[in-house]
């Protein structure tokens, strides 16, 4: 886990898994699907030299979502990726 200061991707999606599972008690089998779907985002923007949660934006967003789609992903799937993040 990160500190509070630390903005990094992998550590805002280490924190946010903890706290569906702790908070909001969601169960493994989600949160392992949450986890799949943010490490694709990870490694779309690590792909683009985004490392810092902060400089993502709905630009990223969208064009992660339109190469899910290419990739051969269907909406229900894309749909669940979006709410992931």
């Amino acid at each position: 886990m990160g500190s509070a200061a630390d903005n990094t991707l992998a550590s805002s999606i280490d924190l946010f898994l903890d706290w569906l599972a702790t908070v909001r008690q969601y169960s493994p089998h989600t949160i392992n699907n949450y986890r799949l779907d943010l490490h694709k985002l990870q490694a779309f923007a690590n792909s683009r030299q985004i490392t810092d949660a902060a400089n993502i934006n709905t630009a990223d967003i969208r064009q992660w979502a339109a190469r899910l789609h290419r990739d051969g992903l269907g909406g229900k799937s894309i749909q669940r990726a979006l709410s992931s993040v």
